[in-house]
């Protein structure tokens, strides 16, 4: 219980450093808006004048500078905000260690598998997948096959001792991993078009950061 407690305080912590770390980027992006919004301005009067008065020998030289100029402030904040959206990604992940740890189903995200197989021998009856169940408790994965075989392994009628030993020694591999998993869930987390992974892309994430 005392692990328990001074885990669940340590992931408390590191929400409260996110908490500011988030709050300081929020700022430099402020920044950084209001940056681009002064340079777009002066760049575009400064040029309109040298239109105007002195020709296009000014002109130009001074469009390409105010341009190179607006890119460079727009790809920095870019960064930043690249950067703030990470670190939200880790703030929700570590909330939802504590929710699971507490069994607080509020802080959960949605279960993806609402829906159990009435043919199942138990699936319906036990109540293993939908809102406040065992898979939607435990379902940390970021692709659609891992939900997939999530769900397989709590509904499997004949349990494999010798298989289920062999995924326990898997799982003790990766506990002192905690690095690697984050990383793991960040780059499903991260997917721009909000579609889970597909085994084939776990696989090539795996690759080109294993």
């Amino acid at each position: 219980m005392q692990d328990k407690h001074e885990r669940l305080g340590a992931i408390s912590r590191q929400i409260d450093r996110l908490d500011r770390q988030i709050s300081d980027l929020q700022q430099i992006s402020d920044r950084f808006t209001w940056a681009r919004v002064l340079v777009f301005a002066i760049g575009g009067i400064f040029t309109v004048i040298a239109f105007f008065a002195v020709g296009p020998y000014l002109f130009w030289p001074l469009l390409l500078i105010s341009s190179v100029l607006f890119i460079l402030v727009v790809r920095s904040h870019r960064r930043i905000e690249g950067s703030q959206e990470r670190f939200e990604q880790m703030r929700t992940f570590k909330r939802s260690q504590l929710a699971r740890a507490n069994v607080e189903w509020d802080g959960l995200p949605p279960a993806r598998v609402t829906q159990p197989r009435y043919d199942h021998p138990f699936e319906g009856d036990l109540d293993l997948v939908g809102e406040r169940s065992l898979h939607h408790l435990l379902d940390t994965t970021v692709s659609t096959g891992g939900c997939q075989r999530l769900r397989d392994w709590l509904s499997t009628t004949e349990p494999d001792r010798e298989r289920i030993a062999w995924r326990q020694s898997l799982v003790a591999e990766l506990v002192p991993r905690s690095l690697f998993r984050l990383r793991l869930w960040l780059g499903g987390a991260s997917d721009s078009s909000d579609k889970r992974w597909q085994p084939h892309d776990l696989l090539d994430w795996l690759h080109n950061h294993g």
